[in-house]
């Protein structure tokens, strides 16, 4: 498991499943063509909930921290992200004592765009205690 198969679940968790009709989908199973597809689609939706089962629910008390918290911490940003934007960030960044927020003129995928964010990931994670001049891209 990558942390961008986490952070891709966490999308789907609070963006896209509470949009999904779920019963509307079981009511049409009837119309798809008899044989695999119709025998295995339900699968899908009896499949276990992952959402569930890390606890990711689409619920904005949730996502703000009620405390403090002590764990080093990088943010990476893209200034062009119209999915998560940046105020989402800022809206929650005083809860992080020792963290650091880098943002790149990138869209919502930064990693495996930027030489820089790897750059300065792999220097946080070799020393989370690093000033941000020493990850912060030139």
């Amino acid at each position: 498991t990558k942390w961008g198969d986490v952070s891709a679940m966490t999308h789907y968790c609070y963006e896209q499943k509470p949009q999904i009709d779920y019963s509307k989908i079981r009511e049409q199973f009837d119309q798809l063509p008899s044989g695999y597809l119709r025998d295995n689609a339900p699968l899908v939706l009896d499949w276990p909930d992952l959402c569930e089962q890390m606890q990711f629910r689409n619920n904005e008390l949730h996502l703000v921290p009620g405390k403090q918290i002590s764990v080093p911490t990088l943010f990476l940003h893209g200034n062009l992200d119209i999915v998560t934007p940046l105020s989402n960030v800022r809206r929650v960044l005083h809860y992080f004592e020792r963290a650091h927020l880098l943002t790149f003129n990138l869209g919502h995928g930064i990693l495996g765009y930027s030489y820089c964010a790897s750059n300065s990931i792999e220097i946080f994670v070799k020393n989370p205690n690093v000033t941000r001049q020493q990850i912060a891209c030139p």
